[in-house]
């Protein structure tokens, strides 16, 4: 019995802390640290640190970092990172984070795109810049209630400060996305809601 119980705490010994780490995700990305942990009220800490730089930090019911990691999605040559914070609650809200990991990481831009998530960055011209796929929420809930809403991709690209929305990719680039999102509909809402969805 004293065997089994010496060999019992052995194993909590060092499953403890094994189970701790497995909760904190770390990289370093361009000379960067980046960390994502648990806090002990809840939600998580995404943590950006460089040696000599004070750190940036953000605070949400859930972080995570996206793709591309550590490429220049604006073009600059300057390594960056993008974080989607989520505040938790149904139906809402997301964050997007874009940060440089410059000798001072800085944010370039944050986008609150509500109860929506930013789309994978695409390319729709020939800049080196990359562009930022949204669905538009205006027309949730329309003209039925629940999933079958139409929403069309509002487009935004790099105007050298900012990502703004580009009219000119809006109607190059949009059928794009309708195309891969093409599903049979299944009822009368849902052709209906495809429709309007092309239309728009």
């Amino acid at each position: 019995m004293k065997r089994v119980l010496f060999g019992l705490a052995c194993l909590l010994a060092v499953w403890t802390p094994t189970a701790g780490a497995e909760e904190i995700r770390t990289w370093d990305i361009a000379g960067t640290r980046v960390n994502i942990e648990p806090q002990a009220e809840g939600g998580m800490r995404a943590t950006i640190t460089r040696d000599g730089a004070a750190p940036l930090t953000f605070d949400a019911r859930d972080i995570r970092m996206r793709e591309p990691a550590g490429e220049s999605i604006t073009g600059s040559g300057v390594p960056q990172l993008v974080l989607t914070a989520w505040s938790g609650g149904d139906h809402c809200c997301f964050t997007t984070h874009m940060v440089e990991l410059g000798q001072q990481p800085r944010v370039i831009q944050s986008l609150d795109t509500g109860p929506v998530d930013v789309d994978l960055f695409n390319q729709f011209d020939n800049d080196s810049a990359l562009e930022i796929g949204l669905p538009d929420i205006s027309f949730i809930g329309w003209p039925g209630n629940g999933a079958p809403s139409p929403l069309p991709r509002v487009i935004l690209h790099w105007d050298g400060k900012q990502y703004v929305p580009s009219a000119k990719l809006m109607r190059a680039g949009t059928m794009l996305y309708q195309m891969q999102e093409r599903t049979q509909p299944h009822n009368e809402t849902e052709a209906a809601a495809a429709i309007f969805k092309d239309m728009l």
